[in-house]
């Protein structure tokens, strides 16, 4: 072919162009599947394999976690040998997750309780905490393992275990808070659940004596928060340093 048979530059570019704009096309096209992919593998996908926020109180003892897919719900009770289930998060009745917890407990022999007070922000009805926390302490004297779970396994979940790590095994509350905010997914955005626990642990305290599963409490209460928190004023004119 001569040279006066060659197409002109702009004719021989277009072909190029259109090239490269499928290019473009398909790359984000493959962008969107991948996000859209990485999405559902950590809303969804995941929970299909392992338990959300699962975290380890005592080995062997004591448990956490957010609702359990009803795909492993028993699989994950009968592999810790769960004998108490503690369930903050109550009936949803859009959960496809609650009815085979309760069928997977029954069916294991497992002790399930159920409370359907208990905000998912983590407050709530000040008695049903307690007396979830009252259970709890029960099964650890009987040495039973136990579970206990919200539904996303952060804030009711989280103010339990606040009470008990600051309790129990003696934490300081800034080490109690930097545990709370592991199993957060957001940043905390109100200092309601830091309130609600403070406020409401010499209440505690009084009932686990009450109970005879508390013989000594400690002679300066934690304050749960980040360092630098400023003490409450409890309900009987407690003051927490």
């Amino acid at each position: 072919m001569s040279d006066t048979d060659q197409p002109p530059p702009q004719e021989r570019a277009v072909p190029r162009r259109r090239l490269l704009t499928r290019g473009r096309l398909l790359l984000c096209l493959t962008g969107a599947i991948v996000g859209l992919g990485v999405w559902w593998w950590l809303d969804v996908g995941k929970h299909l394999f392992f338990p959300k926020n699962w975290g380890v109180v005592a080995e062997g003892k004591i448990y956490r976690s957010g609702r359990i897919h009803r795909r492993i719900i028993k699989d994950v009770l009968k592999d810790h040998g769960i004998q108490v289930v503690i369930d903050l998060a109550g009936m949803d009745d859009w959960d496809p997750n609650f009815e085979p917890e309760r069928l997977a407990a029954r069916e294991l022999g497992i002790t399930h309780h159920t409370f359907t007070t208990l905000d998912g922000r983590g407050i709530g009805k000040v008695e049903d905490y307690l007396e979830a926390f009252t259970l709890l302490m029960e099964a650890k004297r009987d040495g039973k393992p136990i579970l206990v779970h919200c539904g996303g396994g952060s804030e009711r979940t989280g103010a339990t275990f606040a009470w008990y790590r600051m309790l129990l095994d003696g934490w300081d509350g800034p080490r109690t808070w930097e545990e709370y905010l592991q199993y957060r997914a957001r940043a905390v955005k109100s200092d309601d659940l830091m309130n609600f626990v403070n406020e409401n642990f010499p209440l505690l305290i009084e009932r686990l004596k009450a109970k005879g599963l508390l013989e000594k409490a400690p002679a300066t209460l934690p304050v749960f928060g980040p360092k630098g928190t400023v003490p409450l004023v409890g309900p009987k004119g407690t003051v927490r340093k």
